[in-house]
């Protein structure tokens, strides 16, 4: 290219190449960052999921063998999801989890979401 450039020899042909070219790269660009976002929107699901089944429930009652029954259900309402969950626990999903507990160790203040 920089020779052609360099010589101003630059054919209608070569132009249509390159512009070829880039229009492929960015199609491919732009299909890898749409999957990437949509497996992005996958991964906080999943981890959404995750810690809502481990979010006690809003009671009235706060007595002492409710609130431990209410843990014991939990930790199995845990264990069913991620029993039945095994097949979305991928290496991918694995490093968003990564990267999310990075991310949060990060943060300078605490809030209800972090």
């Amino acid at each position: 290219i920089a020779e052609d450039i360099a010589n101003d020899e630059t054919s209608q042909d070569r132009l249509e190449q390159l512009s070829e070219a880039a229009n492929v790269i960015i199609t491919f660009v732009e299909a890898f960052v749409d999957e990437t976002k949509t497996m992005d929107n996958v991964y906080k699901e999943i981890l959404g999921t995750i810690f809502r089944s481990m979010s006690p429930r809003q009671t009235e009652s706060k007595g002492s063998d409710k609130q431990s029954a209410e843990k014991v259900a939990m930790e199995e309402q845990l264990d069913s999801l991620l029993a039945s969950s095994k097949e979305a626990f991928t290496p991918g999903f694995l490093r968003h989890v990564e990267g999310e507990c990075e991310r949060l160790s990060n943060v300078k203040e605490s809030t209800d979401e972090t």
